[in-house]
């Protein structure tokens, strides 16, 4: 059988929340009307029961009104517990609901999550390339300085601490940040290190602690 939606199923479950109110609140008005009704019989009683033929007539009037509106004080209350009764496997259909509208849901984000996946691998075995070849590079570079007498130590921390600063900043929890030096863009610092005219980094600041 095929579930309801939530929507409808809500539209069913007020409905009958607004029936229950209704009633509450007519077995309410009714509750009160027996206690006036109780006060009369109480101010009635001594001259109904000592002979007064019209106090009995009313005494008998209110009698009959009394339990008159006592049953329909139970018939309301039945009408609730019947309300409540009904309200029961509606939220148990509901709950099937959101759970069939959550699989729906489920089934999309996986969907979307795996090809998320293939597409990281695929920018991972790109990165990593990258990384590799940018390694070299900082090798070649730290030979040449001293090649020509400007010596600097290129080390791929510097780089490293830099990827792990953004993916901490994108996924807080996740990471360690490092120090904030390595908020800046890790290109702007290696641009920067690279001057061998003495107005770049100190030659200490490659990375390493």
């Amino acid at each position: 059988m095929k579930t309801r939606s939530i929507k409808e199923l809500d539209g069913e479950i007020e409905k009958r929340k607004k029936l229950i109110a209704k009633f509450e609140a007519d077995r309410v008005a009714r509750g009160k009307r027996v206690e006036t009704l109780r006060s009369k019989r109480e101010a009635l009683s001594l001259a109904a029961k000592s002979g007064d033929i019209e106090a009995q007539k009313k005494l008998d009037a209110i009698h009959e009104e009394q339990r008159k509106v006592e049953l329909e004080i139970e018939d309301f209350q039945s009408a609730i517990n019947g309300a409540n009764r009904e309200i029961e496997p509606l939220r148990a259909e509901r709950e099937l609901s959101v759970q069939a509208d959550a699989l729906v849901k489920f089934d999309a984000e996986s969907k979307l999550a795996v090809e998320q996946a293939h597409a990281i691998e695929n920018h991972a075995t790109e990165l990593i390339k990258l990384l590799v070849e940018h390694n070299t590079a900082l090798g070649k570079l730290t030979t040449l300085s001293n090649t020509a007498g400007r010596p600097k130590l290129f080390r791929f921390a510097a780089c490293r601490r830099g990827l792990l600063y953004k993916l901490g900043e994108a996924l807080p929890g996740e990471y360690t940040r490092p120090d904030r030096l390595y908020k800046r863009s890790y290109a702007q610092f290696l641009e920067n290190f690279v001057k061998l005219d003495g107005d770049g980094e100190t030659d200490k600041a490659s990375g390493d602690e």
